[in-house]
């Protein structure tokens, strides 16, 4: 397996590597865009839509992205620590960015369709200032950084974690996830949202998220020196693209499809903040062409198609993955269904009405009605429950083994906590009724946390991301001969969960969610993936017939 010669952790990196990366031209450009097209959305969002609602709801954007700017957006910070920045910078985006520039452009105020747009805007304020906070205590722990990160990364330096796989491992990643995927939605029948199935098939469902390797090929320069020859096959990309599109219409998710695309779109984008590409190409015709025709796709074919599989998404769990692919075609062939299905479902609203962009992919990535629903049924609630803090803490307790939990005399129903959402526990303490149990609702850390823990969530929110952000950051390393980060593919192909891991993710539910990412999901994402890269090492130097050899 190639290796990228000699790692050192980042920090250790010499001052003079950091200083040839201090002027990052695309980072400047991209602060003076954010700034201008915020400001000019401000401008506009207050004249046209005045209240004082949506005047507060501005002036936090303007100071959060004020914030974001002065303290995340660094070169330094950026090639440091690339992951946990990234993750703040996805947080400022999706919160701030988005909200304020789409609502726009779908003709809404800032605001739309916000009960509490105060409060909202108030716990991400203080939520971002916790997590700025915290991220600058951690650069600066001098324990962290120059000892146990420097110890840690050594040792996984050694497992080949940071070894950059040859294009042919990468497809046959990409092929376990994708038969994975499969297997557990057209085989085994388990949908997305299943949480209480069985050993083997939650063990099968961690290698699902591989399937999004292939879409890494192109950037390959952000986890590997050492670039192979041949070309990538864009055709075959094209191809493999479809078929996972056909698998994602069949387990009726919509991001197990989008988050391909997307995988790719952030990683350059997180390329570019590393340096690794130059902004002058952004700005060709090609480019050009490529960003009209994904805007015609998600805004029109793609968004007619996600709309066909929430239309159709009440069969799931009544039909088998085939009939389910050829039920969502059907339907996404008859335009005016989906017409009839959008002006009904605006009508029929219930007390849990999500809707925020009427663009169904972009509120995969943001959406503040979620941060809305939330708190409104905290403040119903009028103060920390302790029905909602006990149910809370011991989600974390059930994501350890029964026979640990036997022997710490820990009694939970561990299939009754996960057989149901954060949304949905907090919705029925807040008389949404035993019916809204099972309906996966997506619950948002602000407001769930202030249910368990009042304010104190904020406290929770800091000692949980500290830890989250010393893991991920273990996934990016730079060499001790060169100015360059590279990052594990292990932390590529979870890029976009990355992006949006604080905004719209199982992680962004509770404050609580941290910390069983930190006990269960990163060693899972380590351990899975260091398991899959000696497994398609092994397979592809057979295939080559040795060609390659461990460095």
């Amino acid at each position: 397996m190639n290796t990228i010669s000699t790692y050192i952790p980042a920090e250790v990196a010499s001052h003079e590597s950091r200083l040839t990366k201090s002027n990052n031209p695309f980072l400047g450009l991209f602060k003076k865009l954010i700034w201008v097209s915020i400001s000019i959305s401000a401008a506009i969002q207050v004249t046209v839509f005045y209240s004082q609602e949506n005047l507060f709801a501005c002036s936090s954007v303007l100071v959060a992205w004020a914030i974001t700017d002065r303290f995340v957006l660094d070169s330094k910070n950026i090639q440091d620590y690339p992951l946990s920045t990234f993750m703040i910078i996805g947080y400022s985006l999706t919160q701030y960015y988005i909200p304020i520039l789409f609502t726009l452009l779908e003709l809404n105020p800032l605001i739309f369709n916000l009960n509490y747009p105060i409060e909202v805007f108030i716990h991400s304020l203080a939520s971002l200032l916790t997590l700025v906070v915290t991220h600058i205590i951690y650069r600066n722990n001098f324990f962290i950084q120059s000892i146990l990160k420097r110890g840690l990364q050594t040792s996984l330096v050694s497992t080949n974690l940071f070894s950059p796989p040859r294009n042919l491992e990468v497809w046959i990643i990409g092929m376990i996830g994708m038969t994975s995927m499969f297997y557990l939605y057209f085989v085994a029948g388990v949908h997305e949202n299943k949480e209480n199935v069985s050993t083997s098939s939650q063990f099968i469902r961690g290698f699902v998220g591989l399937s999004y390797a292939p879409f890494i090929l192109p950037l390959k320069r952000l986890y590997s020196k050492v670039h192979e020859s041949e070309q990538v096959p864009y055709k075959m990309l094209g191809l493999y693209a479809l078929i996972l599109l056909a698998i994602s219409i069949g387990t009726n998710s919509r991001g197990a499809f989008m988050y391909g695309f997307t995988s790719i779109g952030l990683a350059y984008f997180m390329g570019l903040l590393l340096g690794k590409y130059s902004p002058n190409k952004l700005f060709s015709y090609k480019n050009l062409l490529i960003c009209v025709l994904s805007f015609w796709l998600i805004t029109g074919p793609l968004a007619d198609l996600g709309t066909a599989m929430v239309v159709v998404r009440g069969l799931r769990t009544d039909v088998s993955s085939s009939e389910l692919l050829a039920k969502t075609l059907e339907v996404y062939q008859n335009k005016e269904e989906l017409k009839t299905y959008k002006k009904v479902a605006k009508v029929n609203m219930d007390a849990w009405d999500e809707e925020y962009f009427s663009n169904i992919y972009l509120a995969r990535f943001s959406n503040l009605k979620f941060n809305d629903l939330s708190l409104e049924q905290a403040i119903k609630l009028g103060s920390a429950d302790e029905r909602m803090r006990d149910y809370s803490l011991n989600r974390i307790l059930a994501i350890l083994p029964q026979p640990l939990l036997t022997v710490l005399q820990v009694e939970i129903d561990k299939n009754d906590l996960i057989s149901i959402s954060f949304g949905d526990y907090l919705y029925y303490l807040a008389g949404g009724g035993t019916a809204a149990l099972g309906g996966f609702r997506t619950g948002q850390f602000s407001g769930t946390g202030m249910a368990s823990f009042g304010w104190w969530y904020l406290l929770y929110l800091a000692g949980g991301i500290f830890i989250v952000y010393f893991l991920i950051d273990l996934l990016a390393i730079k060499g001790i001969n060169t100015d360059e980060t590279f990052i594990s593919l292990a932390g590529l192909i979870s890029v976009t969960s990355l992006f949006s891991f604080l905004s719209v993710s199982t992680a962004s539910e509770h404050v609580v969610n941290l910390y069983t990412f930190a006990m269960r999901g990163w060693i899972e994402l380590v351990f899975l993936y260091l398991l899959v890269i000696h497994f398609t090492f092994l397979v592809s130097t057979y295939l080559l017939r040795g060609r390659y050899t461990y460095n």
